[in-house]
C-alpha cells in the first residue's frame, strides 16, 4: 500500500511541476520526494482517513425542517470546563490516550469514546477495503477493546 501511495505522491508533484515531467531523474524530483517525504503521514492517520473517505459513502442521518427542507444534524454538546487531573496508574494513562480520552474522562465518556471507536475500526465495518487496511483496522480494533477492558477493570464500572 505504501508503493501506491507514494506513486499517487509522485504523480501529483509532477503534474504541479512541468519540470518534473521532461527528467525523472532531475533534481527538482529528488526534491519533491524529500518534501514528501517531510510530509508524510504515520500508518494510523492514513488508515484513518482512508476509513474516513469509505464511511462518507454512507450518508449522515438528515432531519425533515418544517418547510419540508432536509438538513444534517451537526450538534456539538456544550463545552464544559475541565477539571483538575488526579495522578493516574500509568496503565490507566495509556489506556485513556488509545482511546483518545483527556485524563479526566469519567466512565460514560469512556463508553462513549470506545463504541464511537470501535464502531469506526471494526473488523465488520472495513470488509469492502484492501487487506492491508483491514489487517490494521482489526489490530486497531483489538487495542482498542483492550484498553477498554483495562479502564474497565481499573475504574470498577
Amino acid at each position: 500500500m505504501g508503493q501506491l501511495w507514494d506513486r499517487i505522491k509522485r504523480t501529483a508533484n509532477a503534474h504541479r511541476n512541468p519540470a518534473l515531467r521532461d527528467d525523472p531523474n532531475s533534481l527538482h524530483l529528488h526534491e519533491a520526494r524529500q518534501h514528501v517525504e517531510q510530509y508524510r503521514d504515520s500508518d494510523e492517520e492514513r488508515l484513518a482517513r482512508e476509513i474516513t473517505n469509505a464511511a462518507r459513502t454512507t450518508a449522515a442521518p438528515s432531519h425533515q425542517t418544517a418547510s419540508g427542507n432536509t438538513h444534517r444534524s451537526n450538534t456539538h454538546p456544550p463545552q464544559q470546563p475541565t477539571p483538575e487531573p488526579t495522578p493516574l496508574d500509568p496503565r490507566e494513562l495509556a489506556a485513556l490516550r488509545e482511546l483518545g480520552l483527556a485524563v479526566y474522562a469519567s466512565d460514560e465518556d469512556i463508553r462513549r469514546a470506545f463504541k464511537a471507536q470501535i464502531m469506526r475500526y471494526h473488523p465488520d465495518v472495513t470488509t469492502g477495503l484492501s487487506a492491508e487496511t483491514q489487517f490494521a483496522a482489526a489490530d486497531k480494533a483489538q487495542r482498542l477493546n483492550q484498553a477498554y477492558q483495562m479502564l474497565k477493570t481499573l475504574r470498577n464500572f
